[in-house]
């Protein structure tokens, strides 16, 4: 198969969508596939770290900054943006595009949709009609059908749940070595995702510096290439013994096994974490993680610290300080049970499958008053009863 992703980063996006789809992509070449991406290019476009990776990338041209709003900045070019892409995939003959772009909707995907090509959207937010063969929602929400019904056509399958997290390779297999947490802690991972635009890193180091000292805990910080603010960071981080920043890295996985506690944003690494064991104490960096945190808060996989804006220091000091061994490793065996990190094998089975000869599973099936469940749901009540 032929398949093109249109995925985009940047300061204010973030680098969350190419790194999830990075993934998958990464799963669908080991299948055979060719894969190849369109990006705009954007300040943080991460066009280098995709080809770093071995996949094409082509670049359109941006005529106007994103602003905040992530369904404002893309409507002057919208057709633009659409006419490139389609182009693009009648190019390399595409038999899938994938869309994760929270400024793209149904008017955009009806516009790219030529004979022959499927089109798969990954979205969170659910706020948005869309047009599409398959649609992918990862996150934890306690009625994924209902936040669907409507929005997309009666033919389109949806992956609903963690099961389905995008993960890389490396985290299934460090899983495959190791086992829940003790909730005993001696080693902390602070990641606040690629930009962190809050800068909640330096918040974190200097709420738990002196605990760090008093306890000799060793503590690792990840910055992604985005943050501006990895100055300031180091030089906080310098101040404790223990303390070691990691920029851009390759050995996430491995951080997160040997970390007792995680200090972390409530994006894509969430199900990293969940996958591994690593307990978090989870800060809501952005809306669309508002819903999923909150419900994971509440089947007590991760502590939701609260909102990032205001947060300060002694938040994350006194979450520290109260952080229980039991609640951890209660925390670690449940974020296990949650996610196994086999997401992108299962999404490229249903990409190679199809959805002919399948259960499809669109508005008519997730009507709430249908009273269905699919195999491509995770079942909340049967967790919170396990657990």
């Amino acid at each position: 198969m032929n398949i093109l992703f249109r995925v985009d980063a940047s300061r204010q996006i973030g680098t969350g969508h190419v790194m999830r789809c990075l993934s998958l992509a990464d799963t669908l070449r080991e299948r055979g596939a060719q894969v190849s991406f369109v990006c705009r290019q954007l300040p943080g476009h991460m066009g280098e770290e995709i080809l770093r990776q071995g996949f094409a990338v082509h670049l359109i041209e941006t005529l106007v900054s994103p602003a905040d709003d992530h369904l404002r900045w893309i409507r002057d070019t919208y057709a633009q943006d659409a006419l490139a892409t389609r182009e693009y995939a009648k190019q390399n003959a595409a038999d899938w595009i994938v869309v994760d772009h929270y400024a793209l909707d149904s008017i955009w995907e009806n516009m790219v949709h030529c004979q022959g090509v499927q089109i798969m959207v990954i979205d969170d937010l659910a706020d948005r009609d869309h047009d599409c063969d398959l649609l992918l929602d990862q996150n934890l929400h306690p009625d994924p059908y209902g936040r669907y019904t409507g929005k997309v056509p009666h033919t389109c399958e949806c992956l609903f749940g963690p099961r389905f997290a995008l993960l890389g390779r490396q985290f299934a297999d460090a899983r495959a070595r190791i086992g829940p947490k003790n909730g005993t802690v001696h080693h902390i991972l602070l990641s606040f995702g690629g930009a962190d635009a809050t800068n909640e890193t330096s918040k974190a180091l200097r709420g738990i510096a002196q605990l760090a000292r008093d306890h000799h805990l060793t503590i690792d910080v990840v910055l992604g290439s985005l943050n501006v603010h990895a100055d300031k960071v180091r030089q906080l981080a310098h101040a404790i013994s223990g303390a070691r920043v990691h920029v851009n890295v390759r050995n996430m996985a491995e951080l997160m096994v040997n970390a007792d506690l995680s200090f972390g944003a409530g994006g894509m690494t969430t199900w990293e974490r969940c996958c591994l064991g690593t307990p978090t104490v989870v800060t809501i960096v952005a809306d669309n993680q508002l819903a999923s945190v909150r419900e994971l808060n509440r089947l007590g996989i991760v502590r939701c610290l609260g909102l990032a804006q205001v947060l300060t220091p002694d938040d994350y000091q006194e979450a520290l300080q109260t952080a229980r061994q039991e609640e951890l490793a209660a925390m670690s065996w449940k974020g296990m049970a949650l996610v196994d990190g086999l997401g992108c094998q299962r999404v490229a089975e249903r990409m190679y499958e199809g959805s002919e000869g399948n259960d499809v599973y669109g508005t008519r099936s997730v009507a709430p008053s249908s009273g269905k469940r699919s195999a491509h749901h995770f079942d909340m009540a049967e967790f919170t009863k396990d657990s």
